[in-house]
């Protein structure tokens, strides 16, 4: 069972992950993001299903002094196809006062 995912082109899922998370509005979260992080990416859910499989990714994405966090669910259909569905995350910046203005509007609405 360790190869389950081998038929998935891991840079095509490396780099939709990368651009479906940049283009999505994450929820942000003051706090210190840990140093010397790398981009990480899981697959961590693989159910069939009658077009394809439902497929989530667990990410873990530096960007200068912040860090996104959370799941991206695609629908992977049977001839490759891979459509985001759903991203669920955080964004974790640094305290500063404009960093504190930005989650406190967040939490206001």
């Amino acid at each position: 069972m360790q190869n389950w995912t081998k038929f998935i082109d891991t840079n095509r899922l490396l780099a939709t992950t990368l651009r479906d998370v940049r283009d999505h509005d994450l929820p942000v979260k003051v706090g210190k993001p840990p140093t010397k992080h790398s981009v990480q990416i899981s697959v961590s859910r693989l159910q069939p299903g009658p077009h394809g499989f439902l497929l989530w990714v667990e990410f873990s994405i530096p960007r200068n002094e912040e860090l996104a966090l959370g799941t991206c669910e695609y629908a992977l259909s049977w001839d490759g196809d891979l459509a985001l569905r759903t991203v669920l995350g955080t964004r974790i910046i640094p305290p500063t006062d404009q960093a504190e203005a930005v989650e406190t509007s967040q939490s206001a609405v």
